[in-house]
């Protein structure tokens, strides 16, 4: 026994007809769209095949230049030139530091420190230390000369040592001395009595004249001029934040040392290390110029 439980209002044979047709579109836009990725896909990769075989052979290219290159930089010869050229390079940079440093310090030393040496010496890549000598006349510029090298830009610290001012004595109050008078402690004591005190300064003489002390009056050239009277002379160092290292050319030069340079077919000029290259067959010898070291005169 078979039940139709549809009603009777439905029709079931349009309904499957419309079912099939569109199961039959939905095939064939199946089929096209599947056909078009496959022909979409082999396109990218075939064009991604080509551009990877350009792209080797670029590469290929670039790799036996790079290769050639550091063959080249491996040879003795070039490794010398590129070292001094370097070197070279340094030096020039560096020739500058120390003047500009020592500009940049005088701006701050006060006028009544006269110098009689300065050095500078780079403590590390980042500090230098400053070391000067010089004369002051009393424990007042002592202190104010501490504080003058203190507005150095980039003044880490500041140490001092030297002064030797006068000392001075004050006796003790005394009934029969009220009001005692100081003085130094190199001479005696004054006296109490007013005819004594008056005989008592009498007798101290003032040098007169020219007193011909700590190389002044001296005419040799670039003397330095030492202590005056009543000066004292004292020795500041400063650390400041500057870099001042150089390169240093006699371990770069010993560096190369073992490498012998192999002749290069047509090449003519200097050859590396520094060394002149032999004058060609007939012409005169070739002499380096000859020059005395630069100093640079520090004076104030």
């Amino acid at each position: 026994m078979k039940l139709n439980l549809l009603p009777n209002i439905i029709d079931t044979t349009g309904r499957s007809k419309a079912a099939f047709v569109a199961a039959l579109l939905m095939t064939l836009a199946s089929g096209a769209a599947a056909f078009f990725m496959a022909t979409r896909s082999k396109d990218i990769l075939d064009r991604t095949k080509e551009a990877l075989s350009t792209s080797q052979t670029a590469y290929n290219k670039t790799k036996a230049v790079a290769d050639a290159a550091d063959a080249m930089i491996t040879r003795p010869e070039l490794k010398q030139l590129l070292t001094n050229t370097k070197l070279s390079n340094d030096m020039h940079l560096a020739s500058t530091k120390f003047p500009d440093f020592y500009d940049k310090i005088f701006k701050y030393i006060p006028g009544f420190y006269r110098i009689t040496s300065i050095n500078a010496v780079p403590a590390s890549g980042q500090q230098a230390t400053v070391t000067m000598t010089g004369t002051i006349k009393n424990a007042q510029q002592y202190a104010d000369l501490t504080l003058a090298l203190l507005r150095i830009p980039g003044a880490q610290s500041v140490t001092r040592a030297g002064y030797a001012g006068p000392s001075y004595v004050i006796p003790n109050i005394t009934e029969a001395n009220p009001v005692p008078i100081g003085r130094l402690d190199t001479v005696g004591p004054v006296p109490v009595d007013g005819i004594d005190k008056i005989a008592y300064f009498q007798s101290i003489k003032e040098p007169e004249g020219y007193r011909n002390s700590g190389g002044f009056g001296d005419l040799t050239p670039h003397l330095t001029k030492e202590i005056r009277p009543g000066e004292s002379l004292v020795t500041m160092s400063v650390v400041v934040g500057d870099d001042l290292t150089v390169p240093n050319p006699r371990a770069t030069l010993m560096s190369l040392v073992g490498t012998t340079p192999t002749p290069i077919p047509g090449a003519t000029g200097m050859p590396a290390g520094g060394a002149v290259a032999p004058p060609a067959a007939g012409s005169a010898p070739v002499t380096p110029p000859t020059q005395a070291p630069s100093q640079r005169q520090v004076g104030k």
